[in-house]
Formats: C-alpha cells, sequence, structure tokens
C-alpha cells in the first residue's frame, strides 16, 4: 500500500469518527503553502417529460466532422450523485467526482472512456457529492489544473483535501467571475464563483457556459432558485437541468433566459427529476410554443452530446 493510500484511509476513517480533525489548520496551510496559480447517449428515454424526440434515423445518421477537435460532453450518473466529462481537442474536462464511496466507480468510467490525464478539474462545490471523490481521483489520474470556490473551507473533507493537494505538490487555479479557459477550440465562460464564505454556501458555486464556436452548453452548478433569477444568463443550445432535476436548482427565470434546444437530465438511484420541474419545461414550452428536446441518464445509460461547432448530435457509443 502507498503512503498516499495510507493517508486517503486515515483521513477517510478520521473524517467518520472525527468531523473536526483538521479544523484550524486551515489558516496555516493557507499561509504556508502557495495555493494558487494565477490565471486569466446513449439515450435515456424522455417518457417522463413527454417532449418530443428526434427519429433514430435523424439522430445517429449524422455523423458530423469527425474530428479529434469536436467536442463530446456526457452526462454520467452515479449511484448518488453525478458528474460530467468533456473531451475537446485531445484535452479532458472534469466535473464534479461525486462522493468518496463512488470514487473507484468514476475511476473505471475514466478507464471506459480513455481519460489518461485530466487536463481541467471542476469542482462546482466543495461538499461530498461534488467533491467527495476527488483526493482518490487526482491520486490515480494525472490531473493538471483544479478549480474550486474557497467556501466552506473549514471542514475535514475540504482540509483533507488540501492535504492530499499538498502532498502531490499541486495547487488551486484561482478563478473569478468572468474568467474565460481556453480548451482547444472551446472556451470554458465562467459566469459564477465566490471566493469566500456567504450565508447561503450554494451561491458560491461554479457555473458556467461550455462554448464551442457556435455552441453553447450550460452548467449551473449548485445555484438554487434565488441565486438564478439574479444571473442574465446566456441562450444556449444544451442546457442541464440543476442538481437531478430539483425544483429548488431549476427556476423559470433560468429555463425562460437561456432557450435552450435540448435539456438532459441526470437521474441517480436515489434522485429522481421532480414533477414541478417536469411541469416547469412543459409551461415554457407552451408559453413559447416550441417543444425542447428532453434527454435522461439514468441507472447505467450516459447520455453523450456532440459538437463539431455548428452542429449539435446525439451519439451512440
Amino acid at each position: 500500500m502507498g503512503n498516499l493510500s495510507r493517508v486517503l484511509i486515515q483521513s477517510s476513517l478520521a473524517f467518520l469518527v472525527v468531523g473536526s480533525i483538521y479544523t484550524g489548520e486551515i489558516d496555516n496551510f493557507s499561509n504556508s503553502v502557495d495555493m494558487f496559480r494565477k490565471t486569466t447517449p446513449v439515450i435515456g428515454i424522455n417518457s417522463e417529460f413527454g417532449t418530443s424526440i428526434r427519429n433514430f434515423k435523424d439522430i445517429f445518421g449524422k455523423a458530423g466532422k469527425e474530428n479529434i477537435n469536436d467536442m463530446e460532453v456526457y452526462y454520467i450518473p452515479l449511484k448518488t450523485s453525478e458528474v460530467n466529462l468533456i473531451k475537446v481537442s485531445g484535452k479532458n474536462i472534469l466535473v464534479n467526482t461525486g462522493t468518496f464511496d463512488e470514487s473507484k466507480d468514476l475511476e473505471k468510467i475514466l478507464e471506459k472512456y480513455e481519460v489518461k490525464k485530466i487536463d481541467h478539474l471542476i469542482l462546482s462545490l466543495p461538499t461530498d457529492e461534488n467533491m467527495g471523490g476527488a483526493s482518490y481521483i487526482i491520486d490515480k489520474v494525472p490531473t493538471d489544473k483544479i478549480y474550486m470556490p474557497l467556501v466552506n473551507t473549514d471542514n475535514a473533507l475540504v482540509q483533507n483535501f488540501f492535504k492530499v493537494l499538498q502532498y502531490k505538490k499541486q495547487k488551486l487555479t484561482k478563478l473569478e467571475a468572468g474568467d474565460e479557459i481556453e480548451v482547444g477550440r472551446a472556451k470554458i465562460q465562467i459566469i459564477n464563483i465566490i471566493n469566500r464564505n456567504v450565508p447561503e454556501i450554494t451561491d458560491a458555486s461554479i457555473a458556467f457556459n461550455l462554448n464551442m464556436e457556435e455552441n453553447n452548453f450550460l452548467f449551473t452548478g449548485d445555484l438554487k432558485k434565488e441565486k438564478q433569477k439574479k444571473i442574465n444568463w446566456p441562450d444556449v443550445d444544451v442546457l442541464k437541468f440543476g442538481k437531478y432535476g430539483k425544483d429548488e436548482y431549476n427556476s423559470y427565470e433560468l429555463l425562460k433566459k437561456s432557450k435552450p434546444e435540448y435539456i438532459v437530465g441526470i437521474n441517480t438511484n436515489e434522485q429522481k427529476i421532480d414533477q414541478n420541474t417536469i411541469n416547469l419545461l412543459k409551461s415554457i414550452e407552451s408559453e413559447n410554443k416550441k417543444n425542447i428536446e428532453s434527454y435522461i441518464a439514468k441507472n447505467d445509460k450516459v447520455i453523450i452530446v456532440k459538437s463539431n461547432g455548428s452542429e449539435i448530435t446525439m451519439i451512440k457509443k
């Protein structure tokens, strides 16, 4: 057993037995370590929604430009949480890692999709369901840049993650709202992030638009309705339902302003899309007098959306 494996196992046991084992060490850690580097489907059945789905021939008959520079976005359900994998221009972007208990499952998924290196790891919010498996993943898969809002840093899970970063001699890359991360032909445009403690922790979550020339994919992280109402969302092609399609994470303003052509929801074994969210989608469709093509990733079904910069295609792996 390697030294880091022992560190992780011991830290995890300590976290379970004494939740505050590392409390109070964050200030010393921050002062002694420079934490930042500066930076400028398998298709789901949509019977739950009752909205239109293209004919399979239409979907799978259009291959688009087969090019390594094309982009594929994977919507992946785990047992209790959700992650996204983005592959573009030979680069890999992973959004969240799921819980600590799901880290080995995620490792197998990354192997399946031939992810030998993570170029950008985006941890939407420092909570167990978003980054509980991050320490394990960065130990198993070489990882370059890591992004996370600096909020809720006084809990044992986050402090354990900082210790692993220190052990691996890695640093967080600081982000601010309005920053852009260029990844080959694609750009990650940061819409929201807060790097300080706030009364509602979810307000600090990373939300971003993934731009591939003429195509846009929107990820709203853990932002709740009240915060969503205050944001001027861009027009997008593909919107991922916020947090398993739960009502409190999906607002009228989000769907109305973003005007998606497609919506992807992710169901886990424990989380299902709320009926209120389905009703909201139907209401927006009726109001706009157009259907929004809707897909669900659930169980072992992963939805994959491909963009060649001008066309959106659902592909079958």
